[in-house]
């Protein structure tokens, strides 16, 4: 069995720490439990953003990007704003599309920001 290495498993959402657990609390036993748990469900999250709404190469770019803290002012934004969609969706258990539309309109005004 293949072992998935550090970077790839804090690599595979857009919540590389705890912070997640901090901003969706629940009675989880513990905070590392409550972490696997919502990061299994924003990996599934992430991915229906990616096929629907941005593109899975900038979403896998913000990723790693992210985990560096290497954003551009640009990526940094977008990647907030899909944070918090996140979270909202993890509260309410949807995503609201005009801020989504807005995101995406934020990315085709910014084009050359977020090419490869």
């Amino acid at each position: 069995m293949a072992r998935l290495r550090p970077s790839r498993f804090l690599e595979a959402t857009l919540f590389p720490t705890l912070e997640i657990v901090e901003l969706s609390p629940s009675n989880a036993t513990t905070k590392w439990e409550r972490y696997l748990e919502l990061r299994s469900q924003v990996i599934d999250l992430e991915a229906s953003l990616a096929e629907e709404w941005f593109s899975p190469e900038l979403m896998s770019a913000l990723r790693a990007k992210h985990l560096r803290s290497d954003l551009t002012e640009e990526r940094g934004i977008v990647a907030r704003q899909i944070k918090a969609q996140l979270l909202g969706y993890l509260k309410v258990g949807s995503f609201n599309s005009r801020r989504l539309a807005d995101i995406a309109n934020y990315i085709r005004l910014n084009v050359s920001d977020f090419e490869k």
